[in-house]
């Protein structure tokens, strides 16, 4: 279905805008989103063996074009290995081996085709971003990185596995606590 509206697009380019893949992109969008927050929530009736949290940015991240980004060790650990994405039947154990402190680094996933893009990568922060009091860094980057342009959703879990943040545009979006 293409709209058009006084000659132009409705984007405003002249060229028609389908409306039906702007539908499937978002259904495929709101479903990564899901998978990505059902293998946290999960992960939270676990007990970590090691506490340490994940941080997983979902957006426009193409491939190895994330160039905002710095790698921890210095390059993509996934390049030469077999491509991950979120629908992936083990994604909840791939999450629990990178809730590591040796892998401190984001999860970059690709809201194209739901592949995870890149491990442990170093993301800027703002540290006078509004949070709620209590949580750390990896909430404030979180909540940082979620306002830039190709960030869709940022997911934490935190470091003993009992809560789940999701924060969009800046804020935090949606809270997940494991009932005590």
């Amino acid at each position: 279905m293409d709209v058009k509206r006084g000659g132009k697009g409705v984007s405003g380019t002249g060229a028609p805008v389908n409306l039906t893949k702007i539908l499937e992109a978002n259904k495929r969008i709101a479903e990564y989103e899901q998978r990505i927050l059902r293998a946290l929530v999960a992960m939270t009736q676990e007990t970590p063996r090691k506490e340490h949290g994940l941080l997983i940015l979902l957006g426009d991240y193409y491939g190895q074009d994330i160039d905002e980004f710095a790698y921890r060790e210095g390059q993509n650990p996934l390049v030469g290995q077999e491509p991950k994405y979120i629908g992936d039947k083990d994604l909840g154990e791939f999450l629990r081996q990178l809730a590591d402190p040796d892998r401190d680094g984001a999860i970059v996933v690709d809201r194209g085709a739901g592949q995870i893009a890149a491990l442990d990568i170093l993301c800027d922060s703002d540290i006078k971003i509004d949070i709620e009091p209590g949580l750390g860094m990896r909430h404030k980057t979180a909540a940082h990185i979620s306002t830039t342009p190709r960030c869709i959703a940022a997911f934490v879990l935190n470091e003993n596995w009992t809560a789940v943040r999701v924060y969009k545009d800046g804020v935090q979006d949606y809270v997940y606590k494991k009932e005590r």
